[in-house]
């Protein structure tokens, strides 16, 4: 419990913040507003200060080398207040705040000056667009992470000041995340993400680490080479290979980068197949748990089995068709389901092994069911395409949806023009229609019925299926 001042104590003691005062009564004076103020939940103190006027002369004393650290102290334990944020910047506290990042990590005054930055950027745009633009936070940052040579409180707040800053998608964030990869920042993130990967997978460090390389890669295209460039898919297979809980927030971090940075970059599809990955990747689609890094997987999957052929045989080879069927009956998580059923169509796709692992394994009796989810269902639309390139060049795969009954659930989808699904599910058709003569017929029969328009107007031979 923190002692109570009175109001004549307390603005005696503000005056002795003021440059008037000898420095060691400044100094004096910081450290009794630091242990005023270290109790988290009193905010009655720190209103108290506000209305004092305390927070000027605690700014200047950002200054003043022997009061530095207690008057950093005080500001972080200050900022706490949401009120106060907005002080402490129009009192010009973040620049010489985010000017004691460079101190480096051996400096006492940095490890309270990022703890003050971190709070200071809570709910408050403002403060982040000064500290990570104005003030160049980013590029500070950068420099001190490069210079922790270990893991440690100064390196872990750091990260997490990172990740903070980058969390919010606004404007500046395209202008942060050019600043980062500039300054050199992928090589460093990587070093540190190895560094504390050799503590525990489970280190707070790697947590902040992986979050920010999430928020740096996401529809950048730049970043993700850059990535790709510094050795950091390395790092996350072995984070993958390490980590026992597949809902580690880590883990999750990982998987979605995986799957970001393969999306529509075959040089990136090939570092991450050559870095090891499937495997991992496969493994955590087994089991019933249903987490944000499973259904990263498959998306990871899904994407790496789009494109090179080569890349479709690894995935079958590493026991991908074997976790993604079972995942077509996973009602629970639609959209796990989905992205199976684009996974599978796409390792089908031109890959006759592939289709027939997919029918051993059970995949055609499980996607006709979801051809029948609803016509507003995105499923409906994967589990038609995963179909139509199960059927293509496929006899033993038509013949196997003729003998499931499958035909009509096909038919009902091609008819309702409504769905997205009905281009692919009458492409599925066609396939079947080229077996044979008697097919043909039937299929274009009962599309005509189904769509309301039988008996046709006298023809002398059925069109094709188009």
């Amino acid at each position: 419990m923190t002692e109570s001042i009175s109001e004549e104590d307390l603005s005696r003691l503000v005056s002795h913040l003021s440059a008037s005062s000898s420095s060691d009564q400044n100094a004096a004076a910081a450290k009794k507003v630091a242990e005023l103020t270290v109790e988290r939940g009193n905010e009655e103190i720190r209103e108290r200060i506000l209305r004092a006027r305390g927070v000027p002369p605690l700014v200047a004393l950002l200054g003043n080398d022997s009061a530095a650290e207690w008057a950093t102290r005080s500001l972080f334990h200050l900022s706490r207040s949401k009120r106060l944020r907005d002080v402490i910047r129009e009192d010009g506290g973040l620049k010489p705040l985010v000017g004691f990042i460079a101190a480096g990590p051996d400096s006492p005054v940095t490890q309270y000056a990022l703890l003050a930055l971190i709070n200071l950027i809570n709910s408050n745009p403002s403060n982040r667009e000064v500290i990570s633009c104005h003030e160049r936070g980013i590029n500070r940052l950068v420099r001190l992470l490069g210079s922790c040579s270990c893991i440690s409180p100064i390196t872990e707040y750091s990260l997490l000041l990172l990740d903070r800053l980058l969390a919010k998608s606004d404007p500046w964030l395209c202008i942060l995340r050019d600043a980062f990869r500039k300054e050199g920042g992928f090589p460093v993130l990587t070093m540190l993400l190895n560094n504390s990967l050799e503590v525990a997978p489970t280190n707070a460090c790697v947590q902040h680490t992986t979050s920010a390389l999430l928020t740096l890669v996401t529809n950048h295209i730049e970043n993700r080479v850059a990535l790709r460039e510094a050795g950091t898919i390395d790092a996350l297979v072995q984070l993958l290979e390490e980590a026992e809980d597949a809902k580690l927030p880590a883990v999750e971090h990982a998987t979605a980068i995986v799957a970001s940075i393969a999306t529509n970059s075959e040089a990136n599809k090939a570092a991450v197949t050559r870095s090891g990955a499937v495997p991992h990747l496969v493994h955590l689609l087994r089991g019933p748990t249903v987490c944000p890094a499973k259904r990263n997987a498959v998306v990871a999957l899904m994407v790496l089995a789009h494109g090179h052929a080569a890349h479709r045989n690894l995935l079958r080879e590493a026991g991908a068709v074997e976790e993604l069927v079972p995942l077509l009956r996973h009602g629970s998580a639609e959209a796990m389901t989905e992205k199976a059923a684009w996974a599978l169509g796409n390792l089908s796709q031109g890959n006759a092994a592939n289709q027939r692992a997919i029918r051993e394994a059970g995949g055609l009796a499980a996607l006709l069911p979801l051809l029948e989810a609803g016509d507003d269902k995105p499923v409906v639309k994967a589990a038609a395409s995963a179909l139509m390139h199960l059927l293509v060049d496929s006899a033993p795969n038509r013949e196997e949806v003729v003998a499931l009954g499958g035909l009509n659930a096909l038919v009902r989808l091609a008819a309702n023009e409504r769905c997205e699904g009905s281009r692919h599910a009458l492409r599925a058709l066609k396939a079947v229609s080229a077996t044979s003569e008697h097919y043909h017929q039937w299929l274009y029969e009962a599309l005509l019925k189904a769509k309301g328009q039988w008996p046709p107007p006298a023809t002398s031979a059925p069109p094709a299926l188009t």
